[in-house]
């Protein structure tokens, strides 16, 4: 298997079901160098049984920060920490305890 120690990166986009998704994945998100980038849309989420803002607090209980990742002209990436949810209907989200 992968050392429990090795860098993971999970991207999550399963149609509002990435509460259910993330619950699955317990062992993975316990390890520390493991980083998610969720497709967050509220109403899919909600109409599964849970919501933006329930997803944002159970990564936080897991100690990660959420972060938007904004693309700019240059082609680099600008991360903007997010705490709550957004307004917008759609969006990606990036999971992680350290952006280093």
């Amino acid at each position: 298997g992968i050392p429990t120690d090795a860098p993971l990166f999970v991207k999550i986009d399963v149609e509002g079901f990435e509460e259910f998704a993330l619950a699955g994945m317990a062992e993975i998100r316990a390890r520390p160098r493991t980083q998610f980038l969720v497709e967050v849309t509220d109403v899919w989420l909600k109409e599964r049984g849970g919501s933006a803002a329930s997803l944002i607090a159970t990564m936080a209980a897991d100690g990660y920060a959420a972060y938007l990742p904004i693309a700019l002209r240059d082609g680099s990436l600008e991360f903007r920490s997010v705490v709550r949810p957004l307004p917008q209907n759609q969006y990606d989200l990036l999971f992680t305890r350290s952006l280093s």
